[in-house]
């Protein structure tokens, strides 16, 4: 019986192949995530309310470009 891939495991192997092909280019990947942040830190930081903020306006302007 042959067994179906995972999904996991491919994009791993993938990543474990380009990390060998390219290593200074996932060094320089990590830079620019450590310098940008990331979502998750920005979400943490903010209250319920500054998020509910920062979602609406979201939506807000997102609505508004669509209408015009």
């Amino acid at each position: 019986m042959t067994r179906m891939s995972d999904p996991k495991r491919d994009r791993e192997k993938m990543k474990q192949e380009e990390h060998k092909k390219n290593r200074l280019g996932a060094a320089k990947d990590a830079e620019q995530r450590g310098k940008a942040g990331a979502l998750t830190e920005m979400a943490n930081s903010f209250s319920w309310l500054g998020m509910l903020i920062v979602i609406a306006s979201l939506v807000g302007v997102f609505l508004l470009i669509n209408l015009l």
